[in-house]
């Protein structure tokens, strides 16, 4: 009988809510500043080739306008990029709740998800966004 070596690598998961939001904050941040400091951006490649805003048009101005904590703009501007990030920020906080008053309300929610009904939620919320994004932006 084989004897299964015992695992040498730390089980325990990545720290993904606060690298995630650290990653949002950047985003914001690099938004502020390449307006104060009037960058040049470049344009949307499928808009410049077909006329038509890719899903994440737009992504720019939200996270500028979350910069100033314009919540209403950041929703307009994009809302697939508005619920991103409120989603990131929703999964930070139950983690931050799980840290400290051991709830496992991540795990729980984990439970309840299967990925199939995800990906065609995501799927959907994609192609919402980017009818939104085709009837509101300006050429």
């Amino acid at each position: 009988m084989k004897r299964v070596p015992p695992r040498c690598v730390d089980e325990r998961p990545w720290p993904w809510p606060p690298l995630l939001l650290a990653g949002l904050i950047a985003l914001v941040w690099a938004a502020s500043l390449i307006v104060k400091w009037q960058l040049p951006l470049p344009g949307c490649g499928m808009r410049k080739v077909t006329g038509l805003p890719c899903p994440l048009c737009g992504s720019t101005r939200s996270f500028l306008a979350w910069s100033h904590f314009d919540i209403v703009g950041a929703f307009q501007f994009n809302p697939m990029v508005f619920l991103g990030c409120l989603g990131i920020c929703a999964w930070f906080a139950l983690w931050l709740i799980d840290q400290f008053f051991d709830k496992k309300l991540i795990n729980r929610f984990r439970l309840s998800t299967e990925p199939v009904p995800l990906i065609a939620c995501l799927f959907l919320t994609t192609f919402l966004n980017w009818i939104y994004l085709c009837c509101t932006l300006p050429d």
